[in-house]
């Protein structure tokens, strides 16, 4: 699937006996970032990453500047969504937290309720059997 996968970590296996298959190359949201700016037209073609922390990264975040940081990030990741789809990699976004879609996207994380449709927009809810998962597109539209 191209494009972002969400999901809690508790719906992969072999947490899961249903549950997605984390994709090998794990890393975290801050070197996947990293990675993105420095490697950009470089990276491999087919990888498949499976990125952690961004509720994390959030949480640190000053509650004042969390939304700001959060469209900086979405401005970071569109600006290499043609890299991304020209590379037909795959990316799923592993949470600890629960993610819990109202009118909008978040996580709950430590009690903390992160914002994520900042970076992601309107993602779309996938439900397979008893395993739920959101999608967006590289292009990070709504």
């Amino acid at each position: 699937m191209k494009g972002y996968i969400l999901t809690e970590a508790k719906f992969l296996k072999p947490f899961h006996k249903d549950g997605l298959k984390p994709n090998d190359l794990k890393i975290g949201f801050l070197d996947f970032l990293r990675e993105l700016q420095t490697s950009g037209n470089d990276l491999s073609l087919y990888l498949e990453y499976r990125v952690t922390g961004l509720e994390e990264t959030l949480y640190h975040t000053p509650k004042e500047k969390r939304n700001d940081t959060a469209l900086y990030f979405r401005k970071l990741l569109h600006s290499k969504a043609s890299v991304l789809e020209m590379k037909k990699i795959q990316v799923q976004l592993v949470f600890n937290g629960k993610l819990i879609k109202g009118d909008t996207l978040w996580v709950d994380y430590r009690n903390e309720k992160l914002p994520l449709d900042f970076i992601f927009g309107t993602a779309k809810k996938q439900d397979t059997g008893n395993i739920s998962f959101y999608t967006a597109s590289f292009n990070l539209t709504s």
